[in-house]
């Protein structure tokens, strides 16, 4: 039997003392993200940790190669690797901590993962327990549902900006001008300047409409969706109506208006 030499089994024992203290400093931080609410979550900073963290293994197995084969390197390199990959399903940009994701998407999670007892607006919602729920096993889910509440937001975004044109922005106002009768300079009547720009907004947001109600997330905002095609519809009929009106009586004004004998006629 061949025995190691005593500088050996002294590096190997330095070598698993660094891997210790290296594990201990990850549970700590482990331990104080632990208790953090959901949405408190610093996502960013615990992945540059735990990237350090998985450097810092990594150099060790590049001072000695031995490491690789031990039973709590690879552990390590597991639960780092699992840790990694579940941070950006929880992320503010792609993830479950994104605007995007309301309360229907959670009802679907907690169905899919059959935890129906969580409050992501809880306390008790923290890092233990969503480490707890093994997102990772429904990861291709969850990354779909994030996906899905995206393009549903840009959805109820597009719609807030057509309700916010046609109740706030005054290029939705008509332009008008005040204008003297041809047959009394006295008598002011008020016409409509210009609908250019009005059609061309109902134009575009007649187009989004149109978009969005192809959408396979049609459903979830077809109330608001069928309203402001009803509602448009209804604009551009009475403008249509509006203009065809003053555009007759602009030819008809200097007829009745203006023409003594029509007018004793009338």
């Amino acid at each position: 039997m061949e025995y190691k030499d005593l500088a050996s089994v002294e590096k190997e024992n330095d070598i698993l003392g660094q891997l210790w203290e290296i594990r201990q400093d990850w549970l700590n931080k482990l331990d104080a993200w632990h208790p953090i609410q959901f949405y408190d979550l610093n996502i960013g900073e615990m992945e540059l940790e735990a990237i350090d963290v998985k450097s810092a293994i990594e150099k060790i197995e590049q001072s000695f190669k031995e490491v690789k084969q031990w039973p709590l390197t690879d552990s390590m390199k597991i639960e780092l690797k699992n840790f990694l990959e579940t941070l950006p399903l929880l992320d503010s940009n792609m993830g479950l901590s994104q605007k995007a994701i309301v309360e229907r998407h959670w009802r679907d999670l907690r169905i899919e993962l059959k935890a129906g007892n969580f409050d992501e607006n809880s306390p008790e919602f923290n890092l233990e327990m969503i480490l707890s729920l093994d997102l990772l096993s429904h990861r291709e889910y969850i990354e779909e549902l994030c996906e899905h509440a995206k393009k549903q937001m840009a959805i109820r975004v597009s719609i807030d900006q057509i309700k916010h044109s046609w109740e706030q922005d005054p290029m939705t106002e008509l332009k008008l001008q005040k204008k003297p009768s041809a047959s009394d300079p006295q008598e002011i009547y008020v016409t409509v300047v210009s609908t250019e720009e009005i059609m061309a907004l109902i134009e575009d947001h007649s187009n989004m409409l149109a978009r969005h109600k192809s959408s396979p997330y049609y459903r979830e905002f077809s109330e608001d969706i069928d309203m402001w095609e009803t509602n448009i519809a209804t604009m551009t009929e009475n403008l249509e109506m509006l203009m065809q009106v003053q555009s007759m009586w602009q030819y008809l004004e200097c007829i009745f208006m203006g023409q003594q004998d029509i007018q004793l006629l009338l």
